[in-house]
């Protein structure tokens, strides 16, 4: 009786092995390679869209009037994501950003509402295939990164000194167009 149970179970644990292989440690190797693969996908476009955040602010000072300056922050800001993301990095797929602007409705939002400062937000989305996960039809996954930078505008004072010291050694006229040709460097209501 003792030997007919022992044949009954010969081969068990190669069958519960094989279950446990296709059904969990399979599975979650794939997860676990997905998920990375997503995380560094995720980590570069974050990197990405900070340094678009970054351009844009700096792209507002461009332009004459305020929808030249923000049409020029949104180009700025999907210039930067396409550039320093790119579309290949782990069979990432469909990378958006929409620079819509005035007062955007697209991925690039410029907001004025606070007095003396701008606050731009970049917001890029891409879509990432997946391996393993496959398996149990997880075909891929869409993220998104977002970034925020706020540019205050500066108030500069010139200070310039017409003491004697000055008014003696003759230098107060090329002090005084030097302090005009700075000046004139800035554009009357949009710096």
């Amino acid at each position: 009786m003792k030997n007919l149970r022992k044949q009954s179970e010969r081969g068990i644990s190669v069958m519960m092995t094989a279950w446990f292989l296709v059904f969990f440690m399979i599975p979650m190797v794939g997860l676990t390679i997905d998920t990375t693969m997503l995380y560094v996908d995720k980590t570069r476009l974050q990197g990405a869209v900070d340094g678009a955040a970054l351009a844009a602010a700096k792209s507002l000072a461009r332009g004459t009037t305020d929808a030249a300056q923000q049409a020029s922050a949104a180009q700025a800001a999907a210039t930067y994501v396409y550039l320093n993301y790119a579309p290949t990095l782990f069979l990432t797929t469909n990378i958006q950003v929409t620079p819509v602007s005035p007062y955007s409705s697209g991925d690039v939002i410029i907001n004025e509402s606070v007095a003396n400062q701008r606050t731009v937000t970049v917001v890029a989305h891409a879509t990432v295939p997946t391996l393993f996960m496959r398996y149990l039809h997880f075909t891929s996954t869409t993220f998104a990164a977002s970034a925020t930078v706020t540019r205050r505008d500066v108030n500069v004072m010139m200070v310039v000194d017409r003491s004697g010291s000055l008014q003696s050694s003759g230098s107060c006229g090329a002090v005084a167009q030097a302090a005009i040709n700075f000046v004139n460097k800035f554009a009357n209501g949009t710096d």
